[in-house]
């Protein structure tokens, strides 16, 4: 079926070797540790270094630490150039860009945005 319409007909396998291109993936990720040292030095980086990280990180909350920091249009452009070395997702926070205008709608009020992990 395409757009309501019948276009096809046949078996799975028939289908799939007749009209079948390339790969299709399906990922699904977990949910990464708050412990992993990934995680704990890109939060660092996003939360800007904040004190209350400290050295031991498994007894922070940093959910909560996150979500009580919030971040400028400036600052977090800034963070993610930090964050990836380049100015790739920097650069995606913009008016017109569909990806990065929520980041950039939220991080230009004056409450800023909430520096999510």
């Amino acid at each position: 079926m395409a757009g309501g319409r019948l276009r096809c007909l046949g078996s799975a396998q028939h289908l799939k070797s007749r009209f079948g291109e390339g790969y299709q993936i399906e990922l699904k990720a977990k949910r990464p540790l708050d412990q992993d040292i990934d995680v704990i030095n890109a939060t660092r980086i996003i939360l800007g270094n904040k004190k209350e990280l400290g050295t031991d990180v498994e007894a922070v909350d940093l959910h909560g630490l996150a979500a009580d920091t919030n971040l400028n249009l400036d600052q977090a452009k800034a963070r993610c150039t930090k964050l990836t070395g380049d100015d790739y997702l920097s650069t995606m926070i913009h008016p017109d860009n569909p990806n990065g205008y929520p980041i950039f709608k939220m991080a230009s009020s004056p409450a800023g945005c909430e520096a999510s992990i």
